[in-house]
């Protein structure tokens, strides 16, 4: 990647990782601090959000890991880049990042399970203790975290041994991943099944808590329905804004080559706006001259 655009990239991180670390505490703050008792479990799932979104921010702000495309390699252009000595570990860290990535979106999946559940079944949620869906939880990360880390270990590929040439030598903090094969496939597989499926299931669940609440409409006093709706009307809207700016990755690697040279082109055409072309900016110059001569 050019190192404009590397210079560009990394102070739009910067940016973003200084409103994560102004409002991700502050919201963490209000959560447990002010949340009322009687939705005291479903502030959990929220946190759990929260947490792994703020994990995965601030893992990527100490990173700055960027994409040389079209190869499939990365550098780590952040202050933990000193500490990882080996492109193994340099992978490693980027897999942690991928993990929380993933775990943050199934945290979503579960805020609306719970929701849906508390709503359509409250005397059934009442009577399971709550250690039970904590341990749920526990089990779901973990075993993603797992085949999350697998994959990316599998997927790994010492920069020496890439092929075709795209990745330019002797350069510090790189590393890289199989361009083809079964291993790109696996990965772009899970993460298209996990985005997907999470996706679904954040749509139905939606859909079935805002049917709750038409149906129980009669049963319910007006306080109660209007926090209800007012908890399921941000839920969704804070999870489908984060999912779809989240995809938007999975795009630009799919489609990396033709990313790269829509930015060229744009850069290009930018270029030709900004600077005049040498022998515009003579006639220019002779006009000016040629406009100062005294008659």
């Amino acid at each position: 990647m050019d190192e404009d655009f590397a210079y560009f990239y990394n102070r739009l991180l910067d940016l973003t990782a200084l409103g994560s670390t102004i409002t991700k505490p502050f919201c963490l703050y209000i959560i447990i601090a002010k949340t009322p008792k009687y939705m005291r479990t479903v502030s959990y799932f929220i946190l759990s959000e929260l947490g792994w979104i703020f994990i995965a921010n601030f893992l990527y702000t100490l990173g700055h890991p960027l994409p040389m495309m079209p190869a499939v390699c990365f550098r780590l252009d952040g202050m933990v880049a000193s500490l990882l000595k080996t492109e193994e570990q340099r992978a490693m860290y980027f897999g942690a990042i991928a993990f929380t990535v993933v775990n943050s979106c199934l945290s979503f999946l579960t805020t609306f399970f719970y929701r849906y559940v508390s709503l359509a079944f409250p005397e059934t949620t009442a009577r399971i203790h709550k250690a039970w869906g904590f341990l749920c939880c526990v089990v779901l990360n973990a075993v993603a975290s797992i085949i999350v880390v697998f994959l990316f270990h599998i997927w790994w590929l010492p920069s020496s041994q890439y092929p075709g040439g795209e990745v330019p030598e002797n350069m510090p903090n790189i590393f890289c991943y199989k361009p083809e094969g079964v291993q790109i496939v696996l990965n772009a597989y899970f993460c298209y099944a996990v985005f997907g499926i999470v996706t679904i299931f954040v749509v139905l669940l939606g859909g079935l808590c805002v049917r709750e609440l038409w149906v129980k409409k009669n049963t319910m006093s007006k306080t109660t329905l209007f926090l209800q709706k007012e908890v399921v009307k941000n839920l969704l809207i804070i999870t489908g804004s984060a999912m779809s700016i989240g995809s938007l990755p999975l795009m630009v690697v799919s489609y990396r080559k033709a990313v790269v040279d829509l930015a060229r082109s744009m850069r290009q055409a930018f270029k030709r706006v900004i600077q005049p072309r040498p022998e515009k900016a003579a006639s220019i110059t002779l006009f000016n001259h040629v406009k100062c001569v005294k008659y």
